[in-house]
């Protein structure tokens, strides 16, 4: 799963995917947490399942991590928990902004472009597709309608859930 999020989420929108920037699979991120006795800074190490790189419109360059909690593997208390705290942690990174996708989440196509323009607006990006100078509205309106349908079947492809998804 984890990989079609990756690959729809980075893939131009020529090709059906969302554009939102430079994608790396399992990074690992040092996370300061404290000094120790001596004053020298500790750290954590995590690795989100997808890290996206991007700058903004404002040049700022900004980082996405995305953990996909599929519901088989993060059903428990404990796990929820893990989760919980994993995010906390993350959350003190300098722009630096974490989301966590369910399997509802990405197994619903508005839900997950939904979360794809959330992820973008973090990133400080315009949104795409844009209208170009002196481009009729009827024009941009079919380019935006033939860009959906091919971010559509991009996801029926790579991201929908299949028969072994639906277990999740």
């Amino acid at each position: 799963m984890e990989s079609g999020l990756a690959l729809s989420l980075g893939m131009p929108l020529r090709h059906g995917g969302f554009n939102l920037g430079n994608v790396t699979m399992n990074p690992t991120i040092k996370i300061r947490t404290n000094k120790n006795t001596q004053g020298d800074s500790r750290f954590i190490t995590r690795r989100p399942d997808i890290l996206i790189e991007a700058k903004g419109r404002d040049g700022i360059v900004r980082r996405v991590a995305i953990d996909y909690d599929s519901s088989s593997f993060h059903a428990g208390q404990v796990d929820i928990v893990r989760d919980i705290e994993r995010r906390n942690e993350f959350a003190a990174l300098p722009n630096f902004t974490h989301f966590s996708l369910a399997s509802p989440q990405v197994h619903d196509f508005n839900q997950y472009q939904q979360t794809a323009i959330r992820i973008r607006r973090a990133l400080g990006k315009r949104d795409d597709p844009s209208r170009k100078a002196g481009e009729a509205q009827a024009d941009f309106e079919a380019r935006r309608t033939a860009i959906w349908h091919k971010q559509f079947a991009l996801w029926s492809e790579v991201v929908r859930p299949s028969d072994f998804r639906r277990l999740e």
